[in-house]
């Protein structure tokens, strides 16, 4: 019965892919497949055992992990069918997209600015940034 379903929902899947991470997690939204966690839970042991617990179920979204700016997220791809809808195809095209994709590399393309580098560090110790180390 399983497969019957999931063959029907294949079957019928649109090929439009979200276009970047915010349009993903939107998606897993609207489907109830994103949980979204409380701030401040801390990166050690608690951050990975809710990731743990819901990875076959939600990705999850950590504003705030022990209360650095920056979020977390976890389990974007459940499942071989989640990574097949990020990419807007169905499971039984997923592999043959990937090979055509491995074999025919996109160019890349420099960009003056963007979203990934609205925060820049020129002066980076790691170890005073993580949570819990000090630095040397």
């Amino acid at each position: 019965m399983r497969m019957q379903n999931s063959a029907r929902q294949n079957s019928a899947k649109s090929t439009n892919a979200p276009a970047d991470l915010r349009a993903w997690l939107a998606y897993l939204a609207e489907r109830g497949k994103l949980a979204i966690a409380r701030e401040g839970i801390a990166l050690i042991d608690e951050l990975a055992a809710i990731a743990k617990r819901l990875e076959r179920d939600s990705a999850v979204l950590f504003p705030r992990p022990d209360g650095h700016e920056i979020p977390v997220i976890a389990n974007l791809f459940a499942g071989r069918d989640w990574v097949a809808d990020s990419i807007g195809v169905t499971e039984d095209q997923l592999l043959p997209r990937f090979l055509a994709a491995a074999s025919n590399p996109l160019p890349t393309r420099e960009v003056p600015d963007g979203p990934v580098q609205e925060v820049v560090h020129d002066d980076v110790d790691l170890l005073r940034q993580l949570s819990g180390a000090e630095a040397q």
